[in-house]
């Protein structure tokens, strides 16, 4: 059952703010915790890339559980807050909350600095650059970083519950748009700080780095002075929930946030958004290799695209909330990300692409604005420790779920396949970023049709009772049919996706000429090396179709090696290894090129290094007659075909290039290899 009410759509707007601290940071009080949070989240973040480097590049170099390592620093945090949360959110409520954010300040700042002794400033109990050095060192920072996990969901509902204390309710709004401004800054700037910070001073200066930023945010913490007093209502019944156990105090919070519609309502919007969301994170690198025809190096375009569009969408949605208020500031900016992703989708141009990520940050960060407000104002104080925990889970649980479902995805279901309508080509990262907009509109459906009913009954004038009882069944029906409407129609959106042939798939059996592959001796001016160029670097697709049937090349051309299990090897020469600076690793018909120089390979090379002739009337085991045509052409990076009439051999090669050479295949229409896959 409903137990709060929420404003209507135009809330008050508060009053104008006086002095230059009023506008910018509300008030000392809030000014203070704004600069306690942006220092701790400073050192926070040059920590976490400082540690990463550290241990891929000194702890674990070389070493054959360097992944594990790295990968754990990603994954247990998530492990450890999300089930720490559970118990975090009902302490928060019943802790005072300066006092436990002082106390994880000092706490953290005392266990960090004390990680400074095991980095190797003071001699350890084992040999220095050992296995087990490095395991003990490993095993330490584990330790930390688990306590401090730990310490994080604390933090996190002390920040939101402290608000209640220092900020009347209408600066609620400025408050979540001002941290999410600083937060926005930080992940831009801090990273290429931290990485200067460790390859110039050491592990050691991020580390104490770390430390102090938490002692600031202690001493900012300490100043504040609250100012807003416990409600008469809820500071009658504290006695009384003290004396209640820790199941029963969580179990209330469930049974408030499943009884609330408005908090339903916003669980469900928190998971759709978020199952998009991790799908654009996760899949981004793919997209612009596959989609928007640029190099890896571009990937990191559409992420400062992103923060500088959330950066100005933090600034500017205090304002349009005030404009038209906090119930349309929560769902309107979810339809546009949703609409803004469905676009992003279908972009082949990373400018364009930088522009919607733009657009995109913005309406995510107006978004955030609306999100802590609107939970602050359907939640009483005495709960919102656990209802932000528990939001804080769904989306943890929903970020993991997107992030396993969307690349087995595109690992398996939808690899290498296209469906190609007219004027349409949906692929495989296209089509899960489609899917994740359909999603983001279902969630922002959902919120509109829940919020703006409440919006019309308090206009009504309806009481508290009349809002709650007679309309919670019918909006929850909505809500479950708009949301199962928008899965089916993802999976409708991908399923086809996943039912279309591959766009190059071999069924035609290679015909060979009779002859021999390089062995290690030196290919038109190539030589075979024992290592891997690595001054330019290219991936050309290799399209060859026969009779209107796609031949694949062999994996292993270029590579010389003696024959042993799990490495591709067309030709052996004793025990010789070495590689060409044009090979092919798999069975994919991707020619990797990793080169010493910037000097320009063509088309004939390879095939001199696989030992198969290649001219206008040649190609491999075949020769064309009269009666059949030989046809090549290429596509560039960008997707445009161009035919080439001259000798074949001097195709140049060049970035995501696809070659298409056709023997008597008219019913063939090739398209361009996009399944690059970040490479």
């Amino acid at each position: 059952m409903e137990t709060t009410s929420i404003s209507s759509p135009i809330d008050k707007e508060p009053e104008k703010p006086h002095t230059v601290l009023q506008r910018l940071l509300i008030n000392r009080n809030y000014a203070l915790l704004w600069a306690a949070l942006g220092t701790s989240r400073f050192g926070n973040v040059i920590f976490d890339i400082s540690i990463v480097l550290w241990v891929a590049t000194t702890l674990a170099k070389g070493a054959p559980w360097a992944a594990f390592a790295v990968g754990s620093l990603a994954f247990l945090p998530k492990v450890v807050s999300f089930f720490v949360a559970i118990v975090a959110g009902v302490f928060v409520d019943r802790w005072n909350k300066k006092r436990t954010l002082l106390f994880m300040d000092g706490f953290r700042a005392v266990l960090v600095f004390l990680l400074v002794f095991v980095t190797g400033i003071v001699p350890l109990p084992f040999t220095a650059g050992s296995d087990t050095a490095a395991l003990f060192q490993l095993a330490c920072l584990l330790f930390v970083v688990a306590l401090m996990s730990v310490c994080n969901p604390f933090v996190n509902g002390g920040l939101v519950a402290f608000l209640y204390e220092i900020l009347e309710d209408e600066d609620f709004s400025r408050a979540f748009g001002r941290t999410q401004l600083v937060n926005n800054v930080i992940t831009i700037t801090a990273p290429a700080l931290a990485a200067g910070l460790f390859f110039v001073v050491g592990i050691q200066a991020a580390i104490i780095i770390d430390a102090l930023t938490f002692a600031v945010s202690f001493g900012c913490v300490i100043w504040i002075r609250p100012t807003i007093p416990t409600p008469v209502d809820e500071a009658a019944e504290k006695p009384a929930t003290e004396k209640r156990s820790f199941i029963e105090d969580f179990l209330s919070g469930l049974r408030f946030m499943t009884g609330n519609t408005v908090l339903v309502a916003m669980g469900i919007a928190t998971v759709l958004t978020t199952l998009g969301v991790g799908a654009l994170t996760i899949l981004s690198i793919f997209f612009v290799t596959n989609n928007l025809h640029s190099p890896p190096a571009s990937y990191p375009f559409l992420d400062v695209a992103f923060g500088v569009g959330a950066i100005v969408g933090a600034l500017a949605g205090p304002p349009l909330r005030a404009k038209i208020g906090l119930l349309k500031v929560f769902w309107m900016p979810t339809l546009a990300t949703g609409f803004l992703v469905l676009i992003f989708s279908r972009l082949t141009n990373i400018y364009a692409g930088c522009v919607l990520m733009f657009l995109i940050g913005g309406s995510q960060a107006i978004l955030f604005v609306a999100v802590g407000p609107l939970a602050m104002k359907v939640t009483p104080r005495a709960l919102i420790g656990r209802i932000n925990a528990v939001m804080g889970q769904l989306n943890m649980l929903a970020t993991a779920v997107s992030v396993t479902i969307s690349a087995y995805l595109i690992a398996t279901l939808l690899h290498n396949r296209h469906l190609q309508l007219p004027g349409l080509n949906l692929g495989p990262v296209d089509a899960v970023f489609t899917a994740a907009g359909i999603l983001m509109i279902t969630s922002a459906i959902c919120s509109m049709v829940t919020l703006n009913r409440y919006a019309a009954t308090e206009e009504q004038g309806q009481t508290e009772q009349e809002r709650a009882a007679p309309d919670t069944s019918y909006i929850r029906k909505r809500q479950l049919l708009i949301s199962c409407a928008g899965f089916v129609l993802a999976i409708i959106v991908i399923l086809p996706v996943a039912l279309a042939p591959p766009i190059y798939q071999p069924t035609a059996p290679l015909q060979h000429f009779q002859g021999q592959p390089a062995t290690g001796q030196t290919i038109d001016g190539l030589k075979c090396e024992p290592t891997v160029g690595a001054k330019t670097k290219m991936n050309i697709h290799l399209s060859i179709y026969v009779n209107n049937k796609a031949v694949a090349i062999p994996a292993g051309i270029g590579i010389v090696a003696p024959p042993r299990s799990g490495i591709a090897t067309l030709a052996s020469n004793g025990k010789l290894n070495c590689l060409y600076p044009l090979h092919v690793y798999e069975n994919d018909n991707i020619i990797h090129a990793e080169l010493f120089d910037n000097r320009t390979y063509n088309l004939g090379q390879f095939f001199d290094i696989w030992g198969q002739p290649l001219d206008q009337t040649h190609i491999l085991g075949y020769q064309a007659s009269q009666n059949q045509g030989l046809v090549f052409s290429f596509f560039d990076e960008k997707g445009d075909q161009h035919d080439y009439t001259h000798d074949p051999r001097t195709i140049p090669l060049a970035e995501h290039q696809t070659i298409v050479i056709l023997l008597n295949s008219p019913g063939v229409h090739p398209m361009p290899f996009t399944d690059w896959n970040g490479i």
